[in-house]
Parts: C-alpha cells; structure tokens; sequence
C-alpha cells in the first residue's frame, strides 16, 4: 500500500448551495453545472497522481467521484481538515494531501511536487493568489493547528505558515495557484483554459456551454 494518500475536500452538487459568489454571473442551477465539471476535471487530476484517493463529501454522495467516499466531520473547517488528516493516519497511511474541487486546472506537476514533498516529514503548502492555499501536505505533524487557523480570510496562508513553523515542521512552499470563486477567478480561468483546454477538458466544455468561451 502507498504510504501517502491523496485528500480531496468537496461539497455536494446541488443547485443554491455550491459557486454561489458566482451567481451575480450564473444561475445556481448553472454554477452547480459548472462545479459538477470541477468535481470531474479534479478527480481526472486525481485519478492521475497513482496514490490511494480519499474523497471528503460535505452534504451527501451516493459515491465518490474517485477513490473511496468519507463524510466530512466536524463544525468548522479547521475541525474537519483535523479530522481528514487524523482519519487517514490511522489508516495507516504516513503522509497526506489535500486539495480542493475549485482549481480544476491545477498542475499536475504542482501536485507530483507536493507528494514528493510529503514523502518525508514536515509539511507542503501551495498558497493561493488569494491568500489562502490550495494545497496542504503532512507527514508526522499534529493537525491539531487547523482549529486555530480563521478561514476565510485573506491571511489563511501566512497564519498556516506561522502554526506550522510555530510547530517545528519543516516546511516545503510551491508555487502559487488560484481557486475559483468569484467572477474575477472565473475569467482568469476562462483565459488559461482558452490557452490549454486540455488542462480541463469537463470545465472546458462547461464553459463552452454557458457561452463563456468559444468553441
């Protein structure tokens, strides 16, 4: 068995409750066709990186779009982070990392970097245009620190850096990389799929159907 799993934290598709800062553009029911292409292009991402996939649902699932379905628990994010990484260390698994379902087009070399990373002990971080980040390893790290981080703020990455130096952790930082929430990440998506619609070729077609991007 891999000494590594991937991590992949998503929501249920329905219409009204996913992408809804992109519903001054979308209808709900079309951001949560939109997502549904994420959801797709991230488990193609994840499928490719040949470790065991641990996909995290927040609502419900008849099944994982790949790997083996888990409920994610806890109230907050930072308990439910905690109890991911808890969770799969004691499935015997040294090493973990987890990714989102709204960077659809993230490199897959980005993500090779961070496993490869994570093979030893310490931490891999990929921040986020935004301030936050779209990747997170460990290996032999207390994920206790996630309940102390404040989500949704522009210091989610640097307030994560500092829990984790704070910690001892030796920490590996990739390159930066975007989440797609709002209609600015929308378009900045928009154009790197217009250049490389192979990078995501579900979010591609989406896009294509809402009118977003030429065929």
């Amino acid at each position: 068995m891999s000494t590594t799993a991937l991590l992949v934290f998503g929501k249920e598709v329905r219409a009204g409750t996913v992408k809804t800062r992109l519903h001054d553009r979308l209808s709900p029911k079309e951001a949560a066709g939109l997502y549904q292409a994420f959801v797709r292009d991230t488990a193609r991402l994840a499928r490719s990186a040949g470790v065991p996939i641990r996909w995290y649902v927040a609502g419900k699932a008849a099944e994982a779009p790949a790997g083996d379905l888990f409920e994610q628990r806890g109230d907050s994010l930072g308990e439910r982070l905690e109890s991911a990484f808890r969770e799969t260390a004691e499935a015997g698994f040294e090493g973990a990392v987890v990714i989102g379902t709204d960077s659809p087009n993230l490199p897959s070399e980005l993500l090779g970097d961070a496993l490869e990373a994570v093979q030893r002990p310490g931490a891999v971080i990929g921040p986020a245009f935004d301030g936050g980040y779209y990747l997170l390893g460990l290996q032999q790290v207390d994920p206790s620190f996630f309940k102390t981080i404040r989500y949704s703020r522009p210091t989610v990455f640097l307030e994560t850096k500092r829990a984790l130096d704070a910690a001892g952790a030796e920490v590996h930082v990739l390159p930066e990389w975007y989440d797609v929430d709002d209609s600015e990440d929308l378009d900045r998506l928009a154009g790197d799929l217009r250049q490389r619609p192979d990078a995501a070729p579900h979010t591609h077609e989406a896009l294509v159907g809402l009118g977003i991007l030429a065929e």
